[in-house]
């Protein structure tokens, strides 16, 4: 899954744009971890922290348990680590 800032262009009065970023919009159902850090705007090993201890639910696509496999966050984590408490 991968979700997307679109770009927001904000006429200004001058005939200049403000550009900002839009609300997330999401093209699938999961994020690798790579792409939760970045979006989350943390490091890949405080994602793998998070998710060791609970605090973002994830899965291992694989049947295998090793520490090294490959992690897979649904987005709906990631919506509810965006949203202020």
């Amino acid at each position: 899954m991968t979700v997307k800032f679109p770009t927001i262009m904000i006429p200004q009065g001058n005939g200049d744009f403000l550009i900002r970023a839009g609300r997330p919009v999401e093209t699938g159902e999961e994020v690798t971890v790579r792409e939760a850090a970045t979006l989350l705007k943390l490091s890949v090993r405080r994602i793998n922290e998070l998710c060791d201890v609970g605090k973002i639910k994830s899965r291992r696509p694989s049947q295998s348990s090793s520490p090294n496999a490959k992690r897979l966050i649904p987005a709906s984590e990631i919506h509810r680590m965006l949203q202020p408490e």
